[in-house]
């Protein structure tokens, strides 16, 4: 039994389970490499206390000693070491982020990793919130996940802080439709290039991806199979989007 200097003392209540009589919380304390750890599971609820009890053993046997003082600084060392692994365009972002990370993170970049917590990890990504968007937000998301991994996998932690950080769903693209008069604009002015050897062609593919409301995609996968006619006038998508004959407006794309 372990004397407090305050004013309870620690009451052993089950193997490696102590709970303090002042404040009813209960503790972990095992031996690691012969070292004896006490370690708070946060929690007045002696079920739970079991189950975190159980957890906290089973984290501590994955972790390895020597990286217990593992810094953040580190940590982003070898997080940049590591860069080579991702094509040339994420290098570029991912280290990006990092710098952001090094320059805007107030919590120090000189403490040990396994005293980051999430509520730490949000708090950073809200700084950044309002100024990017969202899809940016989940590459500072997948950052954090991929950092920690690396601590998890030197065995400085057993649980990554950034596990329970939330994807956004991407803001909906913002597109400009032309009225019909600009559409048919559009169309006339590929029409008139001089330049372009396939003008004309061009202009045919564009007047029919605005006539049948189909996208690029969309053309790649059609074939001489499908067709469009009305009145005696057909327009026929061959392999590559060719397209040999006017359309009429309000004939939905169809296969023969």
């Amino acid at each position: 039994m372990k004397q407090h200097a305050r004013n309870g003392r620690f009451v052993r209540v089950a193997e490696n389970l102590y709970r303090y009589s002042s404040s009813k919380a209960y503790y972990a304390v095992y031996r690691r490499d012969g070292k004896l750890v006490w370690r708070s599971l946060k929690t007045t609820d002696r079920e739970l206390a079991k189950r975190k009890l159980k957890d906290e053993i089973e984290g501590a046997r994955r972790l390895d000693p020597r990286q217990e003082d593992l810094t953040v600084e580190a940590l982003l060392r070898m997080y940049e070491e590591q860069l080579a692994r991702f094509d040339a365009g994420t290098q570029v972002n991912r280290r990006s982020i990092l710098n952001i990370f090094r320059t805007t993170w107030k919590y120090g970049l000189d403490v040990p990793v396994k005293d980051v917590t999430p509520a730490q990890l949000e708090t950073w990504l809200a700084r950044h919130r309002s100024r990017i968007k969202r899809t940016s937000l989940n590459a500072y998301i997948v950052f954090l996940r991929q950092l920690f991994k690396i601590a998890i996998s030197a065995r400085a932690l057993a649980e990554s802080p950034a596990a329970g950080l939330r994807m956004l769903k991407p803001e909906e693209p913002i597109r400009d439709t032309p009225t019909w008069p600009q559409f048919r604009e559009i169309v006339e002015e590929i029409r008139r290039q001089k330049l372009n050897d396939d003008a004309k062609e061009s202009a045919l593919l564009v007047e029919f991806m605005g006539l049948a409301g189909v996208g690029t995609a969309e053309c790649a996968n059609l074939s001489r199979n499908y067709a469009v006619a009305k009145g005696g006038h057909c327009l026929e998508v061959m392999e590559g989007c060719e397209i040999n004959a006017p359309i009429t407006p309000g004939e939905p794309v169809t296969k023969q």
